[in-house]
């Protein structure tokens, strides 16, 4: 059993990682303008070395953006249901219990135990954790913004 979770948990992940690498990419790369080329032009000429030009110019101009990040994939860490469903889920439809995630657990106590009542309590409480994270996320990030 191990062994399986094991798998199950390295197969996941390397999906995972590269289903959302683009918003990462595509977000992160768009921050790196003109602008910052320019300040790091400057700070170079007054003799910053790198690790003093990351740690004032790039990394102030990241950080909104890599908030923004953090939150949406912490936000779609949550709902992983389609890509552990297809991996896991074989030709049955039915994951082993290595490698069930809340969401399944909720679709699976909804649409095929049909105990709707308890779906819902198990979704508030996703809503509930998603949403303390976040608001952990906000507070972390009003200590850290310029």
């Amino acid at each position: 059993m191990v062994c399986r979770q094991g798998l199950g948990y390295v197969h996941r992940n390397p999906v995972l990682c590269m289903e959302k690498y683009g918003i990462l990419h595509g977000d992160l790369s768009g921050r790196l303008t003109g602008d910052q080329r320019r300040a790091l032009r400057a700070c170079s000429l007054d003799g910053a070395n790198t690790w003093q030009r990351f740690r004032y110019i790039t990394w102030p101009q990241l950080q909104p953006t890599t908030f923004f990040v953090t939150i949406i994939l912490t936000i779609n860490c949550f709902k992983v249901y389609d890509i552990v469903y297809m991996l896991a889920g074989g030709s049955t439809g039915v994951l082993n219990e290595s490698a069930i995630v809340l969401v399944y657990h909720i679709y699976e106590e909804a649409f095929r135990n049909w105990n709707l009542g308890y779906a819902s309590a198990v979704a508030m409480v996703l809503f509930l954790i998603v949403l303390a994270i976040t608001l952990v996320q906000f507070r972390g990030e009003k200590k850290y913004a310029n």
